[in-house]
Formats: structure tokens, sequence, C-alpha cells
């Protein structure tokens, strides 16, 4: 009989991104249900997610599992390290029973009859019951010493902090894993746009949602004394700021002050568009801002395209649009004056160059009826990259063509 191989040990990581996920995913979900405006939320506070409303605080712990059939039992090691993290919490008073709830938000399920069962926010509850089972298997023969450190801090309270701590804990199992809980929270937000629109405005909710939580654990990891809740006020109005961009003739702006990084700027050094700018004799900073604004609209333009919101066929109405409206322009400057049979000398061509990208720069062409008012980087970014083929469609020098 050949001997069995060690198993290899496992370093995934996915597991644990998958609870940080969770985390933060579930953490909107809370503030989403919520219709105090005074509510906010903090993210690794006093617990996974702390729910402030007024004088009253909802310590939140969150257990999920990959395992579908993941179980809550008795003896369960995500039941009593969460005791543990709230008994220590108690024991330094860190949270004053009468003004908290605890809630252990877990996929796993509670077996019937076992403490989480009796923990339930329904007609079961019995939290005497669930006592009396924690007392006997945290003094009893069913004492575990994989379990001792948690039963110690329990057991290191006094009889009265004993029946506090449990009649302020609620147990939440069964709750919806790291897929699911997206769901509700759409179901959360399906109100305010249409079907066809509701995933990606769900997308950029969170988005503002990653970024507000990154910053609170950045402040909180440096300066934790200065760190604030995530309000429910500031949600709701983001949530109403974005509503009308995801509209049936808007479209969702996500760029407006996108900055590429530095390496960006010195890779796009041989681009036609960029070479065309160059013939202009304008200085490095037009460069680098041009450059800012086609990067800005790529980044929007392939959104828009991944996220499906745009109609058959759009874009490229959109293209013909803007080269219509720089035909015009470029033939009602070359009557000017300043330029009308001058354009054999190079001077007067930089500068009739210069003129028209001027125009493109700050000409506001919107894809769509009721775009916002800061959506002009599409248009102006989109030049760029009509600017950029082998053989562009759009040029600023009136002789750029003949050149290349």
């Amino acid at each position: 009989m050949k001997p069995k191989k060690p198993k290899k040990p496992d370093f995934s990581a996915g597991p644990q991104l998958l609870g940080y996920l969770y985390q933060a995913h579930f953490a909107l979900y809370v503030l989403l249900k919520e219709t105090e405006e005074e509510a906010g939320i903090i993210i690794e506070g006093l617990d996974d997610i702390e729910l402030g409303i007024a004088k009253l605080k909802d310590l939140k712990q969150l257990k999920h599992h990959i395992k579908k059939k993941a179980s809550l039992s008795s003896l369960s090691v995500d039941l009593w390290k969460t005791i543990r993290v709230w008994s220590a919490g108690l024991k330094a008073k860190e949270w004053k029973p009468l003004e908290t709830k605890l809630t252990l938000i877990t996929t796993a399920t509670a077996p019937d009859n076992s403490i989480a069962f009796f923990l339930r926010d329904d007609a079961k509850r019995d939290p005497d019951a669930a006592l009396k089972k924690m007392l006997q298997i945290s003094t009893g023969t069913y004492k575990s010493t994989r379990l001792k450190d948690e039963f110690d801090a329990f057991n290191a309270l006094s009889k009265i902090q004993q029946k506090l701590l449990v009649q302020s804990i609620v147990i939440a199992d069964a709750s919806p894993n790291i897929i699911n809980i997206e769901k509700h929270i759409e179901d959360r937000l399906k109100f305010s746009v249409t079907k066809d629109k509701l995933q990606p405005f769900c997308n950029s909710i969170l988005g503002w949602w990653y970024k507000k939580v990154a910053q609170q654990l950045l402040i909180k990891a440096n300066e934790p004394s200065k760190a604030q809740p995530i309000k429910w006020i500031d949600l709701s109005n983001i949530i109403d700021e974005m509503r009308p961009q995801f509209q049936r003739d808007s479209l969702p702006i996500t760029f407006p002050r996108a900055e590429p990084e530095e390496d960006f700027y010195t890779d796009q050094e041989g681009r036609m568009f960029v070479r065309q700018i160059r013939c202009l004799d304008v200085g490095t900073d037009q460069i680098r801002l041009s450059i800012k604004k086609y990067y800005r609209a790529v980044k929007q333009r392939t959104e828009w395209a991944g996220e499906l919101l745009l109609y058959n066929g759009e874009m490229d109405g959109y293209d013909q649009q803007l080269r219509e409206r720089w035909s015009e322009y470029v033939i009602k400057l070359k009557r000017k004056e300043k330029f009308f049979g001058k354009l054999d000398k190079a001077s007067v061509c930089a500068e009739f160059g210069r003129r028209v990208l001027n125009w493109v720069e700050e000409v506001n062409i919107p894809i769509r009826n009721s775009m916002p008012v800061n959506s002009e980087y599409v248009t102006h970014g989109s030049y760029h990259l009509l600017a950029d083929a082998d053989k562009p469609t759009v040029h600023w020098h009136p002789n750029f063509l003949d050149q290349l």
C-alpha cells in the first residue's frame, strides 16, 4: 500500500479576499437599508462593521463561508471566536449592553436547538436557553481545548455581564453570500433607474463606496481618532447625484478628474495625435493636457462599451458628428482675413493649427441630450482619438496630411 502524499499547505488568499469584499458589500447593504440621516458606518471599528444611530450602536461580526452547507453549531469556532471578541469588549467597557446590539452575520446555518438557534431574531428567540447552553459547554463536559481561550473570555465575565451579553446578541444565519449580497444591493437600488441601467448604476455606486471604505481604513491605520463614519446622508446624496446620468438620454460620467500615471505620458510620445500637436510649436504643458484628455475619453468610451450602455452604431455616429463639426469650423476659419490665402507660410499654418486645437479643447458636443456639464472631456479626448489614426480624419495643422 502506497503511503499517502502529505497535503500541500494552502497559501491561497482567496477566502480572505472574499471575506474583505463581503465585509465591504455587506456594509453598503446595511447602510442602504437605513433611513435615519444620522446613521453612519465604520468598518473595522469596534467590530467588522459598526453601525451608529444616535446613541445606539450595532456591532456586526461577519463570517463568510465558501462551502454551501457550513454549520453554526453550539461548538462552532466562528460563534465562540465572536463571543470572545464581544466578551473582551464588554470587560474593557468598550460598549454598553443596554445601548448596543451585537449581530453575528453568517452564511452558515444554525441547527435546531443550538445556541445560535435561540439567538435568532424570530418568535423562537430564547436568550435564557442560549445562556444555559453556553454555560454548560464552556464549563461542563463539552469543554473543548481548542476553544479554551474563547471559553475563558466568556467565563471571565460576571453572571450579570454574561446575561447582558447574551441578551444583546442577534444571530443572522443563512445570510446571503458574496454573490447574493450584490443582488440584495441591486434590490435596494432598483427603483433609482430603469432595469437596463441597473447593473452599471450599481457598479458606479460600488466604485464610490470602495473609495470611501479605502479612505476610511487608511485614516484609521494612520490617525484612528480622525476616522469618521460613512454617513447615510452621503450615500443618499451620491445616489441622487448619479441617478440622472443613467437616464435613457444620458450616460454615466466616471472619469472627469482621472489622472494617468506618469509613464502614460511618456508612452504616448510617438503617437500620431501627439505628433500633430508638436507641429504647432506649443509647450509641454499643452501636450500633457491633450494626453490627459485623450486618456480620460478612451477610458470613458471603453467603460461605456464594456457596460453595454451604447446603442448599436451610436459611437460611430458620434465620431461622424465630431468630424463634421470640425470640418465646418476649419472651413470658416480659412475664410478669415488673417488666414485667407496665407496658409503657405509655416508660422501662419502653426497659428491656424493652434486656433483649431483651442476650439477642439473648448467645444462641448454631447453624445446624448441631458449629458452632465462635466462630460466635455469626452468631446475633447475623442477629437484626439480621431487624430490618432495612421491617416487621421481630423487634424489641426492645415498641411499636416500633405506632410504625412
